[in-house]
């Protein structure tokens, strides 16, 4: 399926100090879905020009059939984004069929992002 912003409460924001620093950014949830499989996607914004997928990779990916829940992190990238600008990440979701995919499923979820800047 097409990758969709289904949590925006989910986003990080940091100006890295060095154009040669690493950003580790982790994604920690409970996704849930009844029988429709997910994949999950880390997207980054730099400097305010849009939201586009970091390396297109699907993480986490769980297959159609049966419910489906993931807890904990689902998403740990290293990125390298090369710029002293504002960078946000966020997580995108893609899901099959017509199903519905629920993030921050249950009472008392966890629900977070972290960008850690490394330097060298």
């Amino acid at each position: 399926g097409t990758a969709n912003d289904v949590s925006s409460t989910l986003i990080a924001t940091l100006t890295p100090v060095a154009t040669s620093s690493k950003i580790l950014v982790t994604v920690q949830t409970v996704c849930e879905s009844p029988t429709y499989g997910w994949a999950a996607y880390l997207y980054r914004d730099i400097g305010g020009a849009g939201y586009t997928n970091v390396d297109g990779t699907e993480r986490f990916l769980e297959v159609a059939g049966v419910a489906k829940q993931a807890n904990g992190t689902i998403i740990t990238y290293l990125d390298s984004p090369n710029t002293t600008s504002e960078v946000s990440y966020r997580p995108y979701f893609s899901i099959t069929g017509g199903g519905t995919l629920q993030v921050g499923y249950g009472v008392d979820t966890i629900q977070a992002i972290q960008a850690m800047e490394i330097t060298a």
